[in-house]
């Protein structure tokens, strides 16, 4: 069994850094992109709420008068947090890649925290502990 040399080790940890980066960049590109697509929601949202609001003031008596659609912020909400997730999960799994690919060529798994220990998707309860 061949022993690496410690510049092969330097280059393989480098290309390892250098495609989580690659992935974590599409990652935060598709969030974005989502982003995106909800700030498009969430301002059509009021929009269409001032507008009715506006004509309620200034036309009291308009037979054509806008309702204030409720529950549209609950779907946009849920989109939110569908994000969140979403997001914080595929960070999750290439840092688990990541890891994995890191250890397969390392001597010792204590040297890396877990993905999970980092990236969480929500809070974490008092009684678990990180250590």
């Amino acid at each position: 069994m061949e022993m690496a040399s410690p510049v092969d080790e330097f280059v393989r940890v480098g290309q390892l850094n250098f495609q989580l980066g690659l992935v974590l960049a599409d990652i935060a590109r598709a969030a974005w992109e989502r982003f995106v697509q909800i700030s498009e929601k969430i301002s059509i949202e009021c929009s269409t709420e001032s507008d009715a609001v506006m004509q309620r003031l200034f036309q009291p008596n308009a037979e054509s008068q806008t309702d204030v659609r409720g529950g549209q912020w609950d779907d946009i909400v849920a989109d939110v947090e569908e994000w969140r997730l979403e997001t914080m999960e595929r960070s999750r799994t290439a840092c688990e890649d990541w890891r994995r690919a890191w250890l397969n060529g390392a001597t010792s798994e204590s040297l890396l925290p877990s993905a999970s220990m980092v990236l969480c998707p929500g809070p974490l309860p008092l009684r678990t502990k990180l250590i």
